[in-house]
């Protein structure tokens, strides 16, 4: 199909494609980007050892994680199938060119409402690791501590 993105919906001939609303997408995207960027720099604050979590913290995190991780999924198994749906506006091409548009912004390209929502869910998966990574090295400190302090106990 050609993309006539300089023509509007209402004046698109039949069987072209209406190009995506680009402030949907961008400021969906932007705020995605910003977000996994940020989960990226207390990813590299962990590693550093620079953000320490105690076990206690990282779980109820963890927790509160998996509950939005469940609530999202399920926002997206309710609205997927949905915004799959052909909506039927009439039999005409002004009719079929608004219900194929309305069907690529809920689910179509890399802009569409549940691209956006699945992208969400990879990055929640990025914050849980994060914090999963955290409580590992917490816990592996204090296991070497208390493997120190034991052998020093023991003379050695």
């Amino acid at each position: 199909m050609p993309d006539n993105s300089s023509t509007s919906s209402a004046g698109a001939p039949p069987g072209t494609a209406v190009p995506a609303d680009p402030a949907f997408s961008a400021s969906a995207g932007t705020e995605l980007v910003a977000t996994a960027q940020a989960v990226q720099a207390v990813d590299a604050d962990v590693r550093d050892g620079t953000v320490q979590l105690d076990e206690g913290s990282a779980e109820a995190l963890i927790r509160s994680i998996a509950d939005a991780q469940a609530l999202v999924w399920e926002m997206h198994d309710q609205v997927a199938p949905q915004l799959e749906t052909e909506l039927k506006l009439g039999d005409n091409w002004v009719a079929r060119s608004i219900s194929r548009r309305l069907r690529e912004v809920g689910v179509g390209d890399d802009g569409s409402a549940v691209h956006v929502i699945r992208e969400f869910l990879h990055v929640l998966k990025d914050v849980e690791d994060v914090v999963r990574q955290a409580a590992e090295q917490i816990r592996d400190t204090d296991q070497n501590s208390a493997a120190s302090i034991s052998a020093a106990g023991r003379g050695h």
